[in-house]
């Protein structure tokens, strides 16, 4: 039995879809800084997986933008 899986990037992090063993189910794996995060099923087409995928990566993005921005607040205010 083969499984189909493909690794992609989005916006610079490396992603994996991997296909379930029903027709239908996909499991989407992000990898920032080269680490597996959980993966999540996703119930659909190979595009919803993808989309997915895409959505982890942007609000994991988004968390790490935050942190940076908190972190720079904070480094400021010692400065001061």
């Amino acid at each position: 039995m083969s499984v189909w899986v493909v690794s992609m990037e989005h916006r610079g992090v490396r992603y994996t879809i991997r296909a379930g063993i029903e027709r239908g189910i996909w499991s989407v794996a992000v990898h920032p800084g080269g680490v597996e995060l959980a993966a999540k099923l996703v119930y659909g087409t190979r595009k919803e997986a993808e989309f997915k995928a895409h959505s982890m990566i942007d609000e994991w993005c988004l968390r790490q933008s935050k942190l940076k921005t908190a972190t720079d607040a904070e480094q400021k205010s010692l400065d001061e």
